[in-house]
């Protein structure tokens, strides 16, 4: 049986499921985990951003995926407790543990963007220079 929960605080990031963001400060309570039998199985990263939330990175082990509906549905029926109104993410369509987001996505009656968008990355203490 999968159950899901947010990181503990003070409890360290998992490092197997290859997120990026391993070793990286994180918000425990917006990381929801998918856990069988004490092992944890997969994780939905999210932000909180100006009444929406951002989901960040969605990963789960191989042989799954009922993980990732899981995680989705935690994650949504927690940020409506806390008063968030809408979501927004970017996958990568090639890789099919996120392509598997785009039917939960449409059939929440979601929508998926097609324009195309290049998404920026960089170090802040760099960019503070600027």
């Amino acid at each position: 049986m999968i159950t899901v929960r947010t990181l503990r605080e003070g409890e360290p990031f998992p490092q197997h499921l290859a997120t990026g963001f391993e070793g990286m400060a994180v918000m425990n309570s917006f990381c929801w985990v998918a856990e069988r039998n004490d092992r944890i199985i997969g994780i939905l990263m999210a932000a909180p951003c100006h009444g929406l939330v951002f989901i960040v990175r969605i990963r789960a082990e191989e042989g799954n995926p009922m993980a990732v509906p899981m995680l989705f549905r935690n994650c949504m029926r927690d940020c409506k407790e806390l008063g968030f109104v809408a979501y927004f993410s970017y996958i990568d369509p090639q890789r099919e543990l996120e392509a598997s987001m785009i039917p939960i996505c449409t059939r929440a009656g979601g929508i998926q963007v097609t324009q195309l968008q290049v998404p920026l990355v960089g170090s802040i203490e760099k960019a503070a220079r600027f």
